[in-house]
C-alpha cells in the first residue's frame, strides 16, 4: 500500500475524503491526518509518505509552503493541492515546487480518483527512476490537452470537454496552457485543425467534407478560419499551391 497524509485545517474534509474515497482499490491508504502544515511537515520528513494532499489555506503553514517546503528538502513526495481559489498565481507556485496536481473544491471525487490512478501507474515500477518522478506538472498538462486535441479533432470540442478529457478544471487548464505555450487552447487548436485542412486541401476531398473532418460545422466556417490565418480561402489555396490540377 502507498502511504497518503491529509492536511486540511476543516475535519469535515478531511473526513468526507477518508470516506467517499476508494484508496484501496488505488492501492493507497491514508496513514494520517493534520490540520495544519507544520505538524504534518514533521512527521512527513520523518515517514515520507507517497502522496500528500494538502488544502491551500491553512493556519500556520498553508499548501503551497509545505510544498516548497518538501521540495527543499528533496523528499520524493507527491503533492496534490485542494483549492476553493482558481487564482493561477496558486497553480503556478506549485508548478514551481514540482506539485503533482490542483484539484478545485468543492472536489470531484472522480477527478482525484483519476488522478490516485495515474499516481499508482507512476508509482509501482520502482526500478524505473523517470516514472517514480514527477513529471514537470505544466509540461504534463499541456502534452494532455494537445493529445486530447489531436485526437478529437474531428469533434466540436469544448473547453469543458478538454478539462473533463484530461481531469483538471477549465480555468487551471487554460492559464497553464497559455502560459506554457505563448499560445491560447482555442489559437493552437485552430493552428492543428488549419494545418490538417491544408493537408486534406492535397487530395481530392470536398472542401465541406474536409471542414467535417477538422471539426468545423461547414465549409463557410472553414473558409472564414482559413482566410484569417492565411489571407486566401481554402479553394484559392488549391490553385495557388496545385495550379497544374483542375479543381472543381
Amino acid at each position: 500500500m502507498y502511504s497518503v497524509v491529509l492536511v486540511d485545517d476543516n475535519p469535515i474534509i478531511t473526513e468526507a475524503l477518508v470516506c467517499s474515497i476508494g484508496w484501496h482499490r488505488f492501492g493507497f491508504e491514508v496513514a494520517r491526518i493534520f490540520d495544519d502544515g507544520e505538524e504534518a511537515l514533521e512527521y512527513i520528513v520523518e515517514h515520507e509518505p507517497d502522496v500528500v494532499i494538502t488544502d491551500i489555506r491553512m493556519p500556520k503553514m498553508d499548501g503551497i509552503e509545505l510544498a516548497r517546503r518538501l521540495k527543499q528538502l528533496n523528499l520524493s513526495v507527491h503533492v496534490i493541492v485542494l483549492s476553493a481559489y482558481s487564482d493561477f498565481s496558486y497553480a503556478q507556485s506549485l508548478i514551481r515546487y514540482g506539485g503533482y496536481g490542483y484539484l478545485l473544491k468543492p472536489l470531484d471525487e472522480e477527478e482525484l480518483e483519476t488522478m490516485l490512478g495515474e499516481l499508482a501507474r507512476k508509482l509501482s515500477p520502482p526500478n524505473d527512476e523517470s516514472m517514480a518522478n514527477p513529471p514537470e506538472l505544466s509540461e504534463t498538462i499541456v502534452e494532455r490537452a494537445k493529445a486530447y486535441a489531436k485526437q478529437h479533432l474531428h469533434e466540436p470540442i469544448s473547453l469543458d470537454d478538454v478539462a473533463e478529457g484530461i481531469h483538471l478544471s477549465k480555468n487551471y487548464f487554460c492559464n497553464v496552457f497559455k502560459a506554457e505555450t505563448g499560445l491560447t487552447f482555442w489559437d493552437y487548436l485552430t493552428q492543428i485543425r488549419i494545418e490538417k485542412a491544408k493537408e486534406l486541401l492535397q487530395t481530392d476531398m470536398k472542401t465541406y467534407e474536409i471542414a467535417y473532418t477538422v471539426g468545423y460545422e461547414n465549409a463557410s466556417y472553414l473558409s472564414k478560419v482559413f482566410k484569417k490565418a492565411h489571407g486566401i480561402t481554402p479553394s484559392e489555396y488549391r490553385k495557388k499551391r496545385f495550379p497544374q490540377k483542375k479543381w472543381e
